[in-house]
């Protein structure tokens, strides 16, 4: 709040395991983390990261796929 911050551009591996979250940490992310950004007027920029895809060869199923119907979060995949 102090430095007026007002984007975020996340440069990947948003989270650290590829096959899986536990819906308690999604939660906790949402809570402590984009909520209190986007209530703020910061808009998140993330790029998908290896740690954040399901498979080596594909970025079509992604940790962050649940995300990409915040405004204000945009989910970089390609």
């Amino acid at each position: 709040d102090a430095h007026g911050i007002r984007a975020v551009l996340h440069a990947g591996d948003y989270f650290d395991n590829r096959r899986s979250i536990t819906v308690s940490c999604a939660h906790d992310d949402v809570a402590q983390f984009v909520r209190p950004c986007l209530e703020r007027g910061i808009r998140l920029d993330v790029l998908c990261g290896n740690h954040d895809v399901l498979y080596r060869e594909t970025n079509s199923v992604n940790s962050l796929e649940h995300y990409l119907d915040r405004p204000g979060f945009t989910v970089h995949s390609r």
